[in-house]
């Protein structure tokens, strides 16, 4: 507050004031206005008394309004409507505030929401309007509701749907995945089977968060750890699709488990060495991503194309910008200055600087897409979640015999990356044919059955699927306990006390797996008979004819549960760190790795089971 006195002097200096009405410059001891006002009294006392009354009006004041309550303070007084509104609150124990807590809760995990979302004024001022007489909660209810509620009863219900796939075997993905900037590393399982109303359930069960080196030994451990918590035996894994990371192929084979390498990843490599292998190609690339450089950092040469393509009456589009570890984002990006040539034509009339393709590498360009065009047809298809390992093998081959069917006129300026795409995709995908989990899925996928192997590979398909059969058979005959194949070991052979030459005629003698199998009449029956049935439909469900056709096949229809459930690629794990990126952000520096492993899992699987647990 201004003292008065000020209206009768004003700042020489820091220390000096002069009197307006006798023009005296007076010292001001300690910089107050005490020597000012003993000036006035003495000698302009009517001036003094007006100072003095206008000084002690303006305390007056002060002290009242101190005393006053503040606009939020008047809204906090008790009035007679807040008592009724107050009245009007739901019960914490009413159903529907434990409704809106819920889903309050599961939107937080779902939406990728930090937990002070709920303290945010437009979430709060939706809450007030849509639901008036329910109380908001502070952040740490919904945190520990998430926690402590709501993650085990989710974990509870998937489990369930674990055990009713178990005994028919499960298929799982895995990946690691890490970000520097967080300072975390995750390994994802995720689970793959069909339950008994054959209905296909593709599940996340964790993504753990790692803290020694990658190694072998450490991720086999780790992945032994996964499956315990979830009480999967390591005998009832069918299968599980990996990278083709040393580490991990390494850590699998210490588990003891089938393991493919993603269909999706070597497929890629096929496609990076072919365009890698082609200077022109290169050289192309390069020139496509300067032009969309070119247009992402300039908002100004965006609206000028615009224009330009209004001049010409085209579709308005914009420039695509490729990203380099994802090859199908090229393709799209050099599509789209191929549609967008003629308006980039006219575009480079007045920005002589910027250089667009040739007619001859336009050529090129559009046989390079036409020729990877049924890879990008491949890739999405394998990424659907409906996709199985039976897709395999008739996509490759159809993929190898559409190559062999490009003219030499589509092979202008590609022929060397054609050449080293077919030798590659022969290369890293011969063994197909040699592997049972490739085979027999294919087989047991009613669409194909055997159109794409040869009549003697046909026939080592059915003798190792008539195998499988027999051992079904044997499970259920010792009540739920696999029988046990009797070997001849090399201790056994030298504890006999027989010589050498009688024990190897003995070992010779005895069964062998290599040796030619004779399928028993029973079982040669009824892979004839579902054999002879009609092929679905490229577009029909496989599992809904399995489905329909249980009671008659009851052996195969257990089999085709197992291997139409494995997926032919690690896209389901790759999907679930595609959110973990939105988990690990700044608005969520704090989180613990197991409050963010739980929000992933919850995330992935409330949808999943439709929210309902």
């Amino acid at each position: 507050m201004e003292s008065a006195v000020w209206k009768y002097f004003e700042l020489v200096s820091k220390d000096v004031a002069k009197c307006k009405l006798c023009n005296k410059n007076y010292s001001r001891k300690g910089r107050g206005t005490t020597s000012l006002k003993n000036h006035l009294k003495s000698i302009h006392s009517s001036q003094y008394k007006e100072v003095i009354d206008a000084d002690l009006s303006a305390k007056k004041k002060e002290a009242a309004s101190r005393n006053s309550p503040t606009p939020l303070q008047k809204m906090k007084q008790v009035t007679i409507e807040s008592c009724l509104e107050k009245k009007l609150l739901w019960d914490a124990n009413d159903p529907r505030t434990k409704e809106l807590d819920t889903v309050i809760a599961e939107m937080i995990a779902t939406d990728d929401q930090p937990f002070d979302f709920v303290e945010g004024i437009g979430f709060m001022r939706l809450l007030q309007k849509s639901s008036p007489h329910y109380k908001l909660k502070k952040r740490q209810f919904y945190a520990d509701l998430l926690r402590d509620k709501i993650y085990p009863k989710v974990f509870n219900k998937i489990a369930l749907e674990i055990k009713s796939m178990i005994q028919t075997g499960l298929s799982f993905t895995t990946d690691v995945w890490s970000d520097t900037s967080a300072g975390v590393s995750l390994l994802s399982l995720t689970s793959h089977g069909i339950n008994n109303d054959f209905q296909r359930k593709n599940l996340v069960l964790c993504a753990q968060k790692l803290d020694g080196r990658h190694t072998g030994e450490y991720l086999s451990n780790v992945f032994h750890s996964m499956l315990k918590t979830w009480e999967i035996p390591i005998n009832n894994v069918h299968c599980v699709l990996r990278d083709s990371g040393a580490n991990m192929k390494k850590a699998l084979f210490l588990s003891g488990v089938n393991n493919l390498d993603c269909v999706l990843h070597k497929l890629q490599l096929v496609i990076k060495s072919g365009l890698e292998a082609q200077s022109s190609i290169q050289e192309i690339i390069s020139k496509c991503r300067s032009i969309a450089t070119h247009f992402h950092h300039s908002t100004m040469a965006q609206e000028e194309l615009k224009c330009i393509q209004k001049r010409l009456d085209v579709p308005q589009r914009t420039v695509l910008q490729d990203v380099q570890t994802r090859w199908n984002s090229t393709l799209y990006m050099m599509e789209r200055i191929l549609l967008l040539k003629e308006p980039l034509a006219l575009y480079v009339g007045s920005h002589s600087h910027l250089k667009i393709l040739t007619n001859v590498e336009n050529d090129v360009a559009s046989n390079c897409i036409k020729f990877l065009k049924p890879f990008e047809e491949i890739t999405k298809t394998i990424s659907s979640s409906t996709s199985s390992l039976s897709d395999v093998i008739p996509l490759i081959t159809t993929l190898r015999k559409q190559l062999e069917s490009f003219s030499k006129e589509d092979e202008y300026g590609i022929k060397r990356m054609r050449d080293i795409m077919k030798s590659e995709l022969a290369n890293r995908f011969s063994c197909l044919e040699n592997n049972d989990l490739y085979t027999i899925s294919t087989y047991l996928d009613p669409r194909y059955k055997g159109k794409f192997f040869p009549l003697d590979i046909l026939q080592q398909v059915q003798a190792r699927l008539s195998k499988k059969i027999e051992e079904l058979q044997s499970h259920e005959f010792t009540d739920g306990q696999p029988a046990k194949k009797i070997k001849i070991s090399q201790e056994a052979l030298c504890s006999t006390g027989k010589s050498i030459t009688e024990s190897l005629s003995e070992f010779l003698e005895s069964s062998s797996d290599d040796e030619t199998y004779s399928m028993p009449k029973e079982i040669t029956q009824i892979i004839d008979a579902y054999h002879q049935e009609k092929r679905l439909a490229a577009c029909e469900n496989p599992i809904s004819w399995w489905k329909n056709r249980q009671n008659v096949y009851p052996y195969l229809s257990k089999l085709a549960r197992q291997y139409l459930a494995c997926p032919p690629s690690s896209v389901p794990s790759e999907r679930l760190f595609s959110s973990a990126g939105l988990i690990y952000d700044l608005k969520r520096s704090r989180l613990s790795a197991e409050t963010a492993e739980r929000l992933m899992f919850l995330k992935h699987n409330l949808p999943i089971i439709k929210f309902e647990y």
